[in-house]
C-alpha cells in the first residue's frame, strides 16, 4: 500500500476516463493519508464524475481547506 503510486494510479485513471477504478485508488490512497488534499482532490473529482456528488463536495470541500491551511515551520 504505497499512497503515491495508489494517487497516481488514480489520476491515470481519471484522464484515462476510468472513474470506477479512479475511486477505488483514489479512496485506498485518500484513507491511508486523510489529510493530503491531493489525494482527497482525485478522490472527490471521482466521486463527482460517478455522480455521487454529496460525497464529492465534502470530499473537496475538505481538500480546499486543508490547501488553504498555513503550514508550520
Amino acid at each position: 500500500e504505497h499512497a503515491q503510486a495508489l494517487f497516481l494510479q488514480g489520476a491515470i485513471c481519471l484522464a484515462s476516463q476510468r472513474a470506477e477504478e479512479a475511486l477505488a485508488l483514489s479512496r485506498r490512497a485518500a484513507a491511508l493519508y486523510p489529510d493530503n488534499a491531493l489525494y482527497l482532490s482525485n478522490l472527490g473529482e471521482a466521486q463527482r464524475r460517478l455522480g455521487h456528488l454529496e460525497e464529492a463536495t465534502e470530499v473537496l470541500v475538505r481538500a480546499v481547506t486543508l490547501r488553504s491551511m498555513p503550514t508550520s515551520g
